[in-house]
């Protein structure tokens, strides 16, 4: 009894499994042998992936689209910044470069604009903290509150592809380093537009993927703008902001 326990355990050892973001696949058998994350949602087989059609169909982080997105060509996304909030002040990294704290938090809401006019929303914040090398001044005796940090105002255009954690976003010319578009589970960031919660960054990082691999983008413009109080300090923000895109009123065009 207990060789073919031993026998039955040492087969199983040899199965080589695929181990995606929200489930196993078992390419001995060519099936999911975890349950589709959607749950009965996905349809009556709960071991399916996109209805069994993962050429024509998107799912890249197991957690599908929603109806409204499935074809979302991304035409534009603006970080509309539109109100504050104080800081908080995290411990200093080990090595003494990350998380010195600075001026305010800028929060607001983040629209991803569909070419067939669907939207997508997701809450975003920006600011609070700098590097130890940073050329944003920190607190002073001059200036409690330090400069701001937050992301620079302007149009600018961001990578589909996420090489690290976050989308790459071209900012030269404005004076800042490299900043992505990441996610953020803390308040603030190192200048970077960053979405802190964790669904709404699931769902764009899946339309940024789709619109990678189904629409062939290399990247997709961005508008960053603060309509209220605009960031302040060493940097020079607000000095060549373009005008206003209003994000809470939609558009309407007549037919032609």
């Amino acid at each position: 009894m207990n060789s073919i326990k031993l026998t039955v355990f040492a087969i199983a050892c040899l199965a080589v499994l695929s181990h995606t973001v929200q489930a196993h696949y078992d390419p001995n058998i060519g099936r999911w042998i975890s349950r589709d994350p959607m749950g009965e949602r996905g349809g009556m087989n709960l071991y399916g992936f996109v209805g069994n059609s993962g050429v024509d169909r998107w799912d890249i982080l197991g957690k599908e689209l929603p109806e409204k997105l499935k074809c979302c060509k991304i035409k534009r996304i603006i970080d509309n910044f539109d109100s504050t909030r104080e800081r908080v002040e995290y411990r200093i990294s080990d090595d003494g470069y990350w998380n010195h704290p600075t001026g305010k938090v800028f929060t607001g809401q983040m629209t991803v604009e569909c070419a067939d006019g669907n939207t997508f929303t997701a809450s975003i914040q920006s600011g609070g903290m700098r590097t130890k090398d940073s050329t944003v001044d920190g607190p002073s005796e001059s200036n409690p509150n330090g400069d701001d940090s937050a992301t620079p105002a302007g149009d600018f255009t961001m990578d589909t592809n996420r090489p690290g954690k976050g989308f790459p976003i071209d900012t030269r010319g404005t004076g800042r380093g490299s900043i992505t578009k990441h996610f953020a589970s803390y308040v603030g960031s190192h200048a970077c537009p960053t979405l802190n919660v964790q669904n709404e960054w699931d769902t764009f990082v899946e339309l940024m993927n789709m619109n990678r691999e189904k629409f062939k983008k290399e990247s997709v413009k961005v508008r960053i703008q603060y309509p209220n109080a605009r960031p302040q300090g060493s940097r020079g923000h607000g000095k060549n902001d373009p005008p206003l895109i209003p994000v809470a009123i939609p558009v309407f065009s007549l037919p032609e």
